[in-house]
């Protein structure tokens, strides 16, 4: 299991956990790695029963309770979803991530000036660790603006595009503010932006459900790539390309492509440290493995980039 979940194959993955779970129904891991790897497939419904098993087994595990927080998070349930995070902060205080979970769901959820306060003190803390989550910014701008904050909000919100300038919804964000602000030039231009990186996320969509479609389609792969790139994602991009590279590695005029964006790929990476790739940006996963038992479990794999190790429980969470 954790060899497909390495690989990005999580469907496959889940297969293995299950039997595992039925070998070993005591084991906090299995139902861990069951319920992260429901996260990965966006599917947080199916995460919270297998995650709540694995915190009644190991409640002192934090990983367990910032993967249960993240469940409900997916799904707008910020009440547990604090709830979640702050036993996981409680567990690991030294962990980044966990506080920055944790301010994300406190900003998104806040109703009261005591809560603004606390989400955005957290989120600051964050920012300030350089943990170099573009999403922090924007949360505090949203935050800021539900607060009616309006130059604070301002201020987060410029920074999240700078950060993410294919950031859609931080665009439209910054056009309320500015409109607020009576900037109504300027709150004219971040609306039309909107609007164009609005069309690109539509060309993007329907570019995903052709490769989900038919994932073995070299050339669909390489047309989602180029609207990744077109968009800014260099992370879905890169592993698009690398996807069909493996999957017809005589390509020259895509091995020749793939050099400018494997240098932004690695420049990114080694901004982000120790961070995992967002499944959400890499896109649709390559072809899977034959069967669940493993016969040739790289099958459809890239064959370069960062593949990740999941978290066991205690680890670092996302």
């Amino acid at each position: 299991a954790l060899i497909f979940l390495s690989l990005k194959n999580t469907q496959n993955a889940l297969k293995q956990i299950e039997i595992a779970n039925t070998l070993e129904p005591e084991n906090p891991e299995g139902w861990y790695l069951q319920g992260k790897a429901y996260n990965e497939l966006q599917k947080p419904e199916s995460a919270i029963a297998p995650l709540k098993k694995a915190a009644a087994l190991a409640p002192r595990f934090a990983a367990i309770h910032a993967e249960l927080g993240h469940a409900y998070a997916f799904q707008a349930q910020f009440g547990p979803a604090i709830d979640s995070f702050r036993k996981a902060v409680a567990l690991d205080p030294q962990n980044l991530g966990y506080q920055q979970a944790l301010g994300a769901a406190l900003g998104m959820g806040a109703k009261t000036r005591e809560q603004y306060e606390e989400a955005r003190q957290l989120i600051e803390k964050s920012i300030a660790g350089g943990r170099g989550n573009p999403q922090l910014s924007y949360t505090l701008g949203l935050l800021h603006l539900r607060f009616n904050d309006l130059d604070s909000a301002k201020t987060r919100l410029d920074e999240a595009i700078r950060e993410q300038p294919d950031n859609a919804e931080a665009w439209y964000n910054l056009g309320l503010v500015l409109k607020r602000l009576g900037q109504n030039d300027a709150a004219a231009r971040a609306t039309a932006t909107f609007q164009r990186l609005s069309k690109l996320h539509d060309e993007r969509v329907v570019a995903e459900k052709k490769v989900a479609a038919d994932l073995k389609n070299i050339p669909l792969r390489l047309a989602l790539a180029r609207a990744y790139r077109k968009s800014g994602n260099v992370v879905g991009a890169y592993w698009q390309m690398r996807v069909a590279l493996q999957l017809n590695p005589n390509q020259p005029e895509v091995e020749k492509e793939i050099a400018p964006v494997a240098r932004q790929y690695m420049a990114l990476r080694k901004k982000m440290g120790d961070q995992p790739d967002d499944p959400m940006q890499m896109g649709p996963p390559p072809p899977e493995a034959p069967n669940a038992q493993g016969d040739n479990p790289a099958e459809g794999a890239p064959s370069g980039g960062a593949p990740q190790t999941p978290d066991a429980p205690g680890a670092a969470g996302r």
